[in-house]
Protein backbone atom coordinates (compact mmCIF):
# COMPACT_ATOMS: atom_id res chain seq x y z
CA UNK A 1 0.00 0.00 0.00
CA UNK A 2 0.98 3.54 -0.80
CA UNK A 3 2.83 5.59 2.59
CA UNK A 4 0.34 8.67 0.93
CA UNK A 5 -3.30 8.67 1.52
CA UNK A 6 -3.61 11.56 -0.68
CA UNK A 7 -1.77 12.80 -3.63
CA UNK A 8 -2.29 15.73 -5.92
CA UNK A 9 -2.14 15.34 -9.58
CA UNK A 10 -2.93 18.04 -12.43
CA UNK A 11 -4.74 17.22 -15.75
CA UNK A 12 -4.75 18.71 -18.96
CA UNK A 13 -7.81 19.06 -20.91
CA UNK A 14 -8.04 15.75 -23.20
CA UNK A 15 -5.88 13.88 -20.75
CA UNK A 16 -6.89 10.56 -20.18
CA UNK A 17 -6.77 9.82 -16.52
CA UNK A 18 -7.48 5.79 -16.33
CA UNK A 19 -8.89 3.38 -19.31
CA UNK A 20 -12.03 0.61 -19.20
CA UNK A 21 -10.82 -2.14 -17.91
CA UNK A 22 -7.72 -1.38 -15.97
CA UNK A 23 -7.01 -2.00 -12.49
CA UNK A 24 -8.06 0.02 -10.04
CA UNK A 25 -5.67 1.83 -7.44
CA UNK A 26 -7.16 5.23 -6.46
CA UNK A 27 -10.53 7.68 -6.57
CA UNK A 28 -10.22 10.65 -7.67
CA UNK A 29 -11.79 14.19 -6.69
CA UNK A 30 -12.02 17.10 -8.88
CA UNK A 31 -10.87 20.36 -7.35
CA UNK A 32 -11.66 22.60 -10.09
CA UNK A 33 -12.61 21.47 -14.07
CA UNK A 34 -14.45 18.75 -14.81
CA UNK A 35 -14.15 14.90 -15.89
CA UNK A 36 -16.23 13.51 -19.02
CA UNK A 37 -16.59 9.23 -17.84
CA UNK A 38 -16.78 7.19 -21.24
CA UNK A 39 -17.75 4.09 -22.23
CA UNK A 40 -16.54 2.35 -25.16
CA UNK A 41 -19.13 0.44 -26.62
CA UNK A 42 -19.00 -1.32 -30.37
CA UNK A 43 -15.43 0.53 -30.80
CA UNK A 44 -17.36 3.86 -30.20
CA UNK A 45 -17.13 6.17 -27.55
CA UNK A 46 -20.25 7.08 -25.60
CA UNK A 47 -20.25 9.32 -22.48
CA UNK A 48 -22.16 8.29 -20.11
CA UNK A 49 -22.20 11.37 -17.83
CA UNK A 50 -19.88 14.40 -16.81
CA UNK A 51 -18.58 15.07 -13.07
CA UNK A 52 -17.69 18.55 -11.55
CA UNK A 53 -16.33 20.52 -9.06
CA UNK A 54 -16.25 18.80 -5.92
CA UNK A 55 -17.35 15.23 -7.07
CA UNK A 56 -15.75 12.08 -6.54
CA UNK A 57 -14.88 9.13 -9.42
CA UNK A 58 -13.04 5.85 -9.86
CA UNK A 59 -14.28 4.67 -6.68
CA UNK A 60 -15.83 1.25 -7.74
CA UNK A 61 -12.92 0.00 -8.29
CA UNK A 62 -11.98 0.03 -4.93
CA UNK A 63 -15.09 -0.89 -3.58
CA UNK A 64 -15.45 -4.15 -5.60
CA UNK A 65 -12.14 -4.95 -6.28
CA UNK A 66 -12.84 -5.10 -9.95
CA UNK A 67 -11.56 -3.51 -12.88
CA UNK A 68 -12.63 -0.20 -14.33
CA UNK A 69 -16.09 0.32 -16.14
CA UNK A 70 -15.03 3.40 -18.02
CA UNK A 71 -12.30 5.55 -19.11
Amino acid sequence: MDSEILQRQAFKPGDTIFKDGEEGRMAYIIQTGEVEIIKPINGKDHVLGTIGEGGMFGEMALIDSKPRMAT
